[in-house]
């Protein structure tokens, strides 16, 4: 248990030294910011007072604000599906003639599977929007569509505001997104 106490004592002065000295409470309260010229036994003792009244090892009250959400080899993962969609949507610009910025929200993206890119099944939605241009809608795309918003959540199509939002699923969209553009932009 000591030995435990050190290691979190030392990992919580790193986490917070390197983050400004904000400790976050659990209830989203922030303790005020450490004093470090006063030296580390000064900075450390308010996390040492929870910790040290915390006998049982439930830490869950508190934590620091490092963000342990994503390991490095998943954020590399996203950035890159990141790129992917970024190169897939300045084709269908090209295609289109228009400038059509595009972005991959995560937060709706939770569970999609980790083995399956979600730029490519957002290509789909892409790759409809493509045939809707190179048909008799090419002119209502340029003036209804300036930016596309890939999800993970299989929502499906939905067109407002200028923004194409598709919520990828686990079959294909090309068809479901293209109907959904002809009908939406042929009104």
């Amino acid at each position: 248990m000591r030995y435990f106490r050190s290691m979190m004592l030392g990992l919580t002065f790193a986490a917070v030294t390197a983050l400004g000295a904000s400790v976050f409470a659990a209830d989203g309260s922030v303790m005020p910011k450490f004093d470090f010229d006063k030296g580390p036994g000064v900075a450390m003792a308010p996390v040492a007072a929870v910790l040290s009244d915390r006998g049982s090892g439930d830490y869950s009250r508190f934590y620091t604000p490092v963000m342990v959400q994503e390991s490095l080899r998943d954020m590399r993962a996203q950035q890159q599906e990141e790129m992917d969609l970024q190169r897939e949507a300045a084709y269908t610009s090209n295609v289109c003639d228009i400038r059509l910025s595009a972005t991959i929200n995560w937060g709706r993206s939770r569970n999609w599977p980790q083995h399956r890119s979600l730029a490519a099944a957002c290509d789909d939605a892409l790759s409809a929007l493509e045939a809707v241009c190179r048909g008799e809608l090419k002119k209502q795309v340029q003036e209804q569509i300036s930016s596309f918003q890939c999800y993970g959540d299989g929502s499906g199509p939905n067109l407002t505001g200028g923004t194409l939002r598709y919520g990828a699923g686990a079959s294909g969209g090309y068809t479901r997104t293209r109907d959904y553009l002809e009908q939406k932009l042929g009104d």
